[in-house]
């Protein structure tokens, strides 16, 4: 079983890879798929750490801090939705929205680091090895940039919000997933008119 879950955890990690890489060779990005690719990393991460926890293979404080930052950010982000969205619109209308979150540098390092975790703690009792020892200072990496990551979204930093109309608001967000933001001279033009 242990053999099992870790080649579900690789397919998924590499089929993850593999949706970004396409998607962004082929220009495929969409606002939905911008939602949807986060969320589907979420409860993969999720269901590792709480599966790995209960079966006392990563340490129970690590596991509260990557599920407490995760919880916290899924329960901002429906806060925020909640609080700025007018009230006749569909919750999930990705195309009218006023922020979406960006994430950071750090933040793709550590779910990196989590994937390492999760599958280097698979590997471990699947096959032997990495040895526990070589465990631990991926426990201690992979806490401090949660701690760090989660901490960065607390500025603000982390969303960038938007007082345009949802047309603008739509290809702003399009704009982001291509990589290509307006220069600050195009959105004052935007906005002045």
């Amino acid at each position: 079983m242990k053999v099992a879950a870790l080649t579900g955890c690789v397919v998924f990690g590499f089929t993850d890879w593999l949706d970004g890489y396409l998607a962004k060779k082929l220009d495929q990005r969409t606002v939905l798929g911008a939602y949807l690719d986060p969320a589907a990393d979420k409860c993969m991460i999720t269901a590792l750490t709480v599966g790995l926890m209960v079966k006392d293979m990563i340490p129970l404080p690590l596991a509260a801090l990557i599920l407490a930052r995760d919880a916290a950010l899924i329960g901002c982000s429906v806060y925020l939705r909640l609080r700025d969205k007018p009230k006749d619109q569909a919750f999930f209308d990705v195309e009218h929205t006023n922020f979406v979150i960006v994430p950071s540098i750090l933040s793709k390092v550590n779910t990196a680091m989590q994937f390492v975790l999760l599958g280097s703690t698979l590997s471990h009792y699947a096959l032997a090895w990495p040895v526990l020892e070589q465990l631990e200072p991926l426990w201690w990496g992979t806490g401090f940039t949660t701690l760090l990551s989660g901490l960065g979204y607390l500025d603000g930093s982390g969303l960038k919000f938007f007082r345009k109309t949802s047309s603008s608001i739509k290809s702003s967000i399009a704009q982001r997933l291509k990589g290509v933001m307006p220069k600050e001279e195009d959105k004052q033009d935007k906005e002045g008119k």
